[in-house]
């Protein structure tokens, strides 16, 4: 009961542009919207974000610069940019993503961090993770959840024990997750 609209980030599978990783390319997916109304077919008064890893953080950054979603879903989300950077493989990692990124990491760390701006993310939120996920900690998620909830906000949580970073194993399960929080909160 859902069409699905994926943005293609700039640089990406050799596509023009340099990917930023939440920085320019953000607006690759802001720019969806009048893609979603020039369809006729599709009803943009009921968008909804979907994302892992990378493309959470693309999804609470969209959240918080105004992206009209009813709700919004992330599995292996990295919320902590500064806490994932902050070992020197991190930081290496970091640095060929970002080549300014010693220069300029307070700046990319904080604009790339929900839980620097978690107030700004009133949409609601489904947070899935894996609890053996190698590549961001699910404490991440479970940071952000707990700022979420203790401002009141509509958040759910969904940690599958023994779950990796894609929660491949239980693809089936994390998606149904997923469509059932975005059917409670579908507009007429």
């Amino acid at each position: 009961g859902f069409a699905v609209v994926a943005p293609m980030y700039r640089g990406s599978d050799g596509g023009e542009g340099r990917d930023e990783m939440g920085g320019a390319d953000l607006n690759d997916l802001m720019n969806i919207l009048p893609v979603v109304r020039e369809i006729g077919s599709l009803d943009a008064n009921n968008l909804f974000l979907y994302g892992e890893s990378r493309g959470g953080m693309m999804v609470f950054q969209a959240i918080r610069d105004g992206f009209p979603a009813r709700a919004a879903a992330t599995f292996g989300a990295f919320t902590d940019l500064g806490e994932l950077t902050s070992t020197e493989a991190g930081a290496a990692m970091a640095r060929k993503i970002w080549p300014d990124f010693d220069q300029k990491r307070s700046d990319i760390t904080s604009r790339r961090s929900a839980i620097a701006w978690a107030e700004k993310l009133t949409t609601p939120l489904l947070l899935m993770h894996g609890a053996r996920d190698r590549e961001v900690a699910a404490s991440q998620s479970l940071r952000l959840a707990t700022e979420l909830a203790k401002a009141g906000k509509d958040v759910g949580v969904f940690v599958v024990a023994g779950g990796n970073h894609a929660l491949s194993a239980h693809r089936l399960e994390r998606d149904r997750q997923a469509v059932d929080f975005f059917r409670r909160h579908l507009g007429s």
